[in-house]
């Protein structure tokens, strides 16, 4: 069985969208609400105005991991003259090809496409259990991350 790897064109939107849906229900959000438009509206959107660089392995033509990088534009700074930052989102393995390396093939395809664009920093939230494998590529920890939720 032969894995490769690609990036995500417009048609992989439904397959996209429907694995978004199972990795929140991996991750156990089970809201009553109905977002199958919602979220495929987003990827279509986003992979049509290529901000986001979403990465396929695939075993045998299907999908086993996946990960997004999505352009997160800012002003500039002193300390990031470009303004050009990207975030890390949507990482996802099938569970049974989970600990095989195919999350850490991802994180690095996806790392050198924020070289390749130009991006300063790369942000990511992640889970406890998840932590160690970001920082073995090379992220660090922010002790200033914080959010507001508007309500």
């Amino acid at each position: 069985m032969t894995v490769t790897s690609r990036y995500a064109v417009l048609s992989d939107a439904d397959m996209l969208t429907r694995t978004r849906l199972t990795q929140l229900d991996d991750e156990e959000e089970h809201p009553d609400t109905d977002i199958y438009e919602a979220v495929r509206s987003w990827f279509t959107e986003n992979l049509s105005n290529g901000s986001l660089h979403q990465v396929i392995l695939e075993e045998d033509g299907q999908l086993i991991a996946t990960g997004g990088l999505i352009a997160l534009p800012i002003p500039p700074s002193f300390f990031k003259p470009q303004g050009r930052n990207g975030y890390l989102l949507n990482m996802y393995t099938v569970p049974e090809k989970r600990h095989q390396g195919y999350a850490a093939k991802v994180l690095q395809l996806l790392q050198e496409k924020a070289k390749e664009a130009g991006f300063e920093v790369v942000y990511l939230r992640t889970s406890e259990w998840g932590r160690p494998a970001y920082e073995k590529a090379g992220f660090a920890a922010c002790d200033d991350w914080m959010d507001w939720t508007v309500r």
